[in-house]
């Protein structure tokens, strides 16, 4: 139905930079955190979300509904 997406947000965590992915599939929500430590830059990033992302562990954390 069109509903799966996947969706990656960086963030300062206080101490460190982390990345929070979150995924759609199925109908089911899934969200991961990778802690990258210091201050990623632009191609670290392009590099990581290429080779690494899909490695990332997810854990189921709700259902979408529909309607």
């Amino acid at each position: 139905d069109g509903s799966d997406f996947t969706a990656m947000t960086i963030y300062f965590g206080g101490q460190f930079w982390c990345a929070l992915i979150e995924r759609c599939a199925g109908g089911r929500l899934y969200a991961g955190r990778y802690v990258f430590g210091a201050e990623p830059s632009n191609p670290e990033l392009l590099n990581w979300t290429a080779a690494s992302i899909g490695f990332t562990r997810l854990s189921k954390c709700g259902f979408w509904t529909s309607g």
